[in-house]
């Protein structure tokens, strides 16, 4: 850790995260955003968006967080950040990583010298479009993927005690497709002040390979070059492959003629094979695969990312898919890097990795960590950085916390029941069948199912 730069976060406050400002994820398919991945999300006002397009970002909700943030007053929706650190002191949680990073900490002193400004402009953007989806991963929801609304309008909200994917406030603003949609419109006339300064401008779901204003995007792009921008794209890399040829039509002519800074692809994955189809459903792991060393093949010096959402169901054979992990990297160009960021599911509760029963699950986390730290890189070799093991290590420490609290059988033992509900909902809706895909789980599905 840079402790010059710890020093000066905490001298603005124990609780200051620069992310407040200078990130933002915005779902302009139903007009809500937070800043930093983990906080929940909050409405945007249309009253607010009217005389200020920067209030997509600068929401009121939001300049009260900030306030409680210069105050040292720890916002709850910031608890990710807070369990982390509370679990271990040596924990480095995600608001000096945030804080620390070029898009913020170069932007600290702006923040303090006007800390509730009403028309602050993120460095760090990440939009969602719509929330139009060809997935139902199993910890996703309705106000992300179109998918899973289908899914809920016709069958209902999942079983369990807190009504899993519930039609609620969020899912029924969803602005369809083709109707007009406010936020968009407001979008894109904040969009040329917005990209001027910006330094990193990532596009997220729903599935934005299938999306028209990714297309639009891009071409807007073209037209006006950000030398100083990283531009990156999510995607399930599971969509047709008109799409995909599209995609990297565009993306080949930014990459070939430097209209940006970098290019960056973020894809996920956190099990192997069939498990992981279970998981992301919708997914077919193979082409999964392919797509991945696909852009290798015909993009120069590009990064792809894995964002490995370490929960439950990634558990028992997250070791077989590192190995698939570690071929892939060594597959790629000298010039480019395949990378794995592995955070924690911490919502849906009941499909959060602590959840499986130490007995039972503290061999494979063991296993997973003696592969990570057996497969480490030196400067010249296409393995796992050290970084990368050590936000693994991170999820680890919180685990086995979890696993140590005094009462923890009393207090997960209704998560663990609604997960039951869960995979047995699932299997009904879905044809799939959960003890064939996760034989070494039954155990632990017994163990439970006698408890409904």
């Amino acid at each position: 850790m840079d402790l010059e730069k710890k020093a000066k976060i905490d001298s603005i406050s124990k609780s200051f995260c620069a992310a407040k400002w200078t990130q933002v994820t915005i779902h302009l398919g139903n007009g809500y955003n937070h800043s930093c991945h983990h906080p929940g999300l909050h409405k945007i006002s249309i009253e607010e968006i009217k005389n200020n397009p920067s209030a997509l970002h600068n929401t009121r909700y939001k300049l009260e967080r900030r306030r409680e943030m210069m105050e040292g007053i720890r916002p709850k929706e910031c608890d990710y950040c807070w369990r982390v650190e509370d679990s271990n002191e040596k924990n480095v949680s995600d608001r000096y990583l945030k804080s620390f990073e070029s898009w913020s900490f170069p932007y600290i002193d702006d923040i303090i010298a006007d800390p509730l400004n009403e028309k602050f402009n993120p460095k760090y953007v990440e939009v969602s479009f719509s929330n139009q989806c060809n997935f139902k991963c199993s910890y996703c929801a309705p106000y992300v993927s179109s998918k899973w609304q289908e899914e809920i309008k016709k069958y209902g909200p999942y079983p369990t005690s807190k009504k899993f994917n519930s039609i609620n406030h969020l899912t029924e603003e969803i602005i369809p497709n083709n109707s007009y949609n406010p936020y968009i419109d407001v979008w894109w006339k904040w969009f040329p002040d917005l990209v001027k300064n910006l330094l990193y401008l990532r596009v997220t779901g729903g599935e934005p390979f299938l999306n028209k204003n990714t297309i639009i995007l891009l071409e807007k792009i073209i037209e006006n070059p950000q030398k100083e921008l990283t531009l990156s794209l999510n995607s399930n890399f599971c969509v047709p492959e008109k799409n995909i040829n599209r995609i990297l039509e565009l993306l080949k002519y930014i990459n070939d003629n430097k209209l940006v800074k970098n290019i960056e692809l973020y894809t996920s994955c956190e099990a192997y094979g069939e498990k992981a189809e279970y998981i992301r459903w919708g997914l077919n792991y193979e082409t999964w695969k392919n797509t991945v060393r696909f852009f290798n093949e015909n993009l120069r010096n590009i990064k792809i990312i894995i964002m490995s959402t370490f929960n439950l169901l990634s558990i028992s054979s997250y070791v077989d898919f590192l190995r698939d992990v570690l071929i892939l990297k060594k597959s790629f160009k000298e010039e480019s890097h395949l990378l794995i960021d592995t955070p924690y599911l911490r919502y849906p509760t009941h499909q959060t990795a602590w959840l499986y029963d130490r007995d039972l699950a503290e061999k494979y986390i063991d296993d997973i960590d003696d592969y990570f730290s057996e497969n480490l890189a030196d400067f010249s070799e296409k393995k796992f950085f050290a970084y990368e093991y050590t936000k693994f290590k991170r999820v680890v420490n919180l685990i086995k916390s979890e696993w140590n609290r005094e009462n923890y059988d009393q207090m997960y033992l209704e998560d663990k029941k609604d997960f039951i509900r869960f995979v047995d909902e699932h299997d009904r809706r879905r044809g799939s069948n959960f003890l064939k895909t996760f034989p070494e789980m039954e155990t632990f599905y017994n163990r439970y199912k006698e408890k409904l």
